[in-house]
């Protein structure tokens, strides 16, 4: 059976584990101690994050959505990031999620397009299904631009 650990310190971890094996894990300053009863080690893999990102910009309003890709089955999504490099105009509003809750990851209430700023959220939300991620817009405005970026494990 896989384990997914996702974000300690900075780090996931996926690991096949031996019966009743207990190890250490350490990185940078931290130290974790694991006791499982499994079936044999396969893989223990130190990886940097993941993410789907896109740039966007007033001219994508218009659509009423923007792409980010898809996610897999048991992907947990740990943070989401929205960047907003260049203001938009009042009365534009930003949600970042799925098809069936557009503001799952990242709600409007969330965010203010209007400032320059970096608006962070941490969901820990797990997908069962392969699923189009989307950034959903409302609204106009003559100027703005920004990214979002979607981790996950």
């Amino acid at each position: 059976m896989d384990y997914n650990v996702s974000m300690i310190s900075g780090y996931n971890i996926v690991a096949k584990i031996a019966n009743n094996v207990a190890f250490n894990v350490v990185i940078t300053e931290s130290v974790y101690d694991f006791k499982v009863r499994m079936q044999s080690i396969v893989q223990v893999n130190y990886g940097h994050d993941k993410y789907l990102k896109a740039d966007f910009t007033k001219d994508d309003l218009a659509d009423g959505f923007l792409s980010l890709g898809d996610v897999r089955n048991s992907w947990v999504i740990y943070k989401v990031s929205l960047q907003i490099s260049t203001a938009f105009e009042s009365g534009v509003l930003i949600n970042v999620g799925d098809a069936v809750a557009q503001g799952r990851l990242m709600s409007q209430a969330m965010n203010n397009p209007e400032e320059v700023a970096n608006y962070l959220t941490n969901p820990d939300y797990c997908y069962t299904v392969t699923t189009e991620l989307k950034i959903f817009f409302a609204g106009t405005s003559a100027t703005g631009a920004g990214k979002v970026i979607v981790y996950y494990a």
